[in-house]
């Protein structure tokens, strides 16, 4: 009886070590420095950088990056037994990604290396990571994927603020959204490995992402720099990510962020103000009427929706309609009001 019972606390103890070890080595310290490359591709010397200022061909190059990631989401659900091998993802979303380019952007745009990063946690994310060569500028790409299923919005509605150094490390400041961190984490160790081997520290890496994707870029934006990467950015319905502090200290550090908001997105006014969160710089508000009818407004009408229903034009005979909301929020409406915009307003 007394071995047993011995036994069975040494069980119970081995389990609460092994809990407490794995819940602590998530705040373990990523080092760049640390990682081998397999192979390196670095962009050419002469390569043009992606500007800091708003570039309409910038922003094209990002829509054409945000259109190739879901691919590499539906790869990750997919049966194993139809989803192919990894290797065939790969040339899918070059593939995708220099179809896009050569289209709207530059007829001799290339991309010369491409790789994909899958969450191993409940976030349920990805990231997809290319080596571009255009005319609007070379370098890395970054881009992070939109809400797709039920644990997409879990990490959404996990909108506790957390310390940002302990969850990002030394130099982050302020707080941040925890669901957002935690997604991000997942796939941070392999896109600091494709940095290492691809990134050049003259360009800037071009981070991008809709809707959850847009918060997960724009920490990803503040965390690269962090460690030693410039970064310019272009996020469309991006929610707010972080507190006053961190906002303020991202504003001093990443020059170069650009988001987009339509008149009546919803999702980028979540990231609650009374919990402290705040949008960072470089917001642009576009309207998607006008777009609709080719012209970008001076200064477009601001009629923001509060939740999916809650826009003056969701009112019909039958009611309310969620779809005239949900439209806003849209990456084939924003790739349309970008691609309709030389240069959008700043009002935001």
């Amino acid at each position: 009886m007394t071995l047993a019972l011995a036994a069975m606390g040494l069980a119970a103890a081995g389990s609460v070590a092994y809990s407490v070890r794995t819940y602590l080595r998530q705040f373990k310290p990523l080092v760049i420095r640390d990682v081998r490359c397999s192979h390196k591709n670095k962009p050419k010397a002469g390569a043009k950088p992606f500007p800091a200022e708003y570039s309409k061909a910038v922003a094209q190059v990002a829509m054409a990056a945000m259109q190739a990631t879901p691919l590499a989401y539906d790869y990750y659900h997919a049966p194993a037994d139809t989803r192919g091998d990894l290797p065939s993802l790969r040339r899918r979303l070059a593939k995708t990604l220099g179809a896009y380019l050569r289209k709207h952007v530059d007829p001799k745009g290339r991309v010369t290396n491409l790789d994909v990063a899958f969450s191993v946690n409940r976030a349920n994310t990805c990231a997809v990571m290319a080596t571009v060569s255009c005319s609007a500028g070379g370098g890395v790409v970054v881009c992070l994927p939109a809400t797709r299923d039920n644990r997409n919005w879990a990490t959404n509605l996990r909108m506790a603020p957390r310390d940002a150094q302990m969850w990002l490390g030394k130099g982050a400041v302020g707080s941040v959204h925890s669901g957002i961190v935690l997604a991000y984490r997942s796939v941070r160790q392999r896109i600091y490995k494709y940095l290492k081997c691809n990134a050049s520290p003259r360009l800037p890496v071009l981070v991008c992402g809709h809707s959850l994707g847009g918060g997960l870029a724009t920490l990803a934006a503040y965390d690269i720099t962090r460690v030693g990467y410039s970064a310019v950015g272009y996020s469309i319905g991006p929610p707010r990510i972080g507190n006053a502090a961190m906002v303020d200290d991202f504003n001093k550090k990443v020059h170069g962020y650009h988001w987009f908001t339509t008149e009546g997105d919803p999702i980028t006014r979540t990231g609650p103000r009374h919990l402290g969160y705040r949008h960072v710089k470089g917001g642009i508000i576009v309207n998607v009427e006008n777009a609709e009818k080719n012209t970008c407004p001076a200064k477009p009408r601001y009629s923001p929706c509060r939740t999916f229903t809650d826009h003056p034009r969701a009112r019909g005979p039958m009611g309310r309609d969620p779809r005239v909301c949900q439209r806003q929020h849209t990456r084939a409406t924003y790739e349309m009001v970008i691609t309709g915009c030389d240069d959008p307003s700043r009002q935001y």
